[in-house]
């Protein structure tokens, strides 16, 4: 995927007709649209969405099951992200959240 050559997640929607992959060097969710489920030599690139004023270096994200939210973290940091429309990067997220995962304590 030529959007960014440094992948560091990626995830489907729930129909497998769209795919996000993380970039680590443009700092982008990236949106394929598939063709065909779960086939990737049928996706084509969608839409990007920039997360450089967030972040410095993600290390990974998480797409939840009902394709409203996206959550990135950074150097300890949990992004939140609310989409407008689930599975749908087109539409700007409606909200961020933040929460630093370092003052997590597990006993």
């Amino acid at each position: 995927y030529r959007q960014d050559q440094y992948h560091r997640d990626l995830a489907f929607s729930d129909d497998g007709k769209r795919l996000f992959y993380l970039g680590a060097h443009t700092r982008a969710i990236h949106e394929y649209g598939l063709s065909t489920a779960w086939d990737l030599s049928t996706a084509r690139h969608v839409d990007s969405f920039s997360i450089k004023s967030d972040v410095s270096n993600p290390y990974g994200f998480v797409l939840a099951a009902d394709g409203r939210k996206i959550f990135v973290l950074d150097r300890g940091t949990l992004y939140e992200y609310t989409l407008g429309t689930a599975f749908d990067l087109n539409r700007a997220p409606m909200s961020l959240a933040n929460f630093d995962a370092r003052s997590i304590t597990i006993q």
